[in-house]
């Protein structure tokens, strides 16, 4: 944590490098953990000098896909245990947490009346997939494709607040 608190203050990573006598790859390393890693449970753990960077680094990579609640690690913690025994809590936590639910991506269908072509849209927050299907399916998706650019423009248009003018 020293090392980025020194980063965050704008000293050169070759003054942290000679202050703590460690090279360009151990620095960029801890700073990783300590990027990846949130500070309150960086602070709830303390130093936990037995533990090592290596573990560190595992616990740091394994963090975000494990995706538990801060809070809940946090409270599984016990402040009358060192740090090493609190890194081990914590490292425990990850794999014993209910994890924090997916969302399920929805599904949007859409059919011709005379059922020559048939659309799904599978939708999730970040990302849409569209499929065209039955006999006029391809046809109709290189249809849509040649027309992207205007569509995408009208889509632009419709999102714009009126003005009035």
């Amino acid at each position: 944590m020293f090392a980025a608190r020194l980063e965050d203050r704008s000293f050169s990573r070759e003054v942290i490098m000679a202050a703590l006598n460690i090279d360009k790859a151990a620095l960029s390393k801890m700073l990783s953990v300590v990027r990846a890693i949130p500070i309150e449970l960086i602070e709830a753990i303390g130093a936990a000098p037995e533990v090592g960077r290596r573990r560190w680094m595992e616990f740091a990579e394994k963090l975000p896909k494990a995706k538990v609640e801060l809070q809940a690690v946090l409270a599984s913690l016990s402040a009358d245990n060192s740090s090493d025994q609190r890194f081990q809590q914590a490292a425990g936590a990850l794999l014993s947490l209910p994890k924090i639910a997916r969302q399920e991506p929805r599904t949007n269908l859409w059919g011709a009346r005379d059922k020559s072509v048939s659309v799904s849209v599978k939708a999730t927050a970040k990302k849409a997939i569209v499929t065209y299907e039955a006999k006029d399916g391809p046809t109709f998706a290189a249809y849509i494709t040649g027309r992207l650019d205007d569509l995408y423009e009208a889509f632009r248009k419709s999102q714009k607040p009126s003005t009035g003018d």
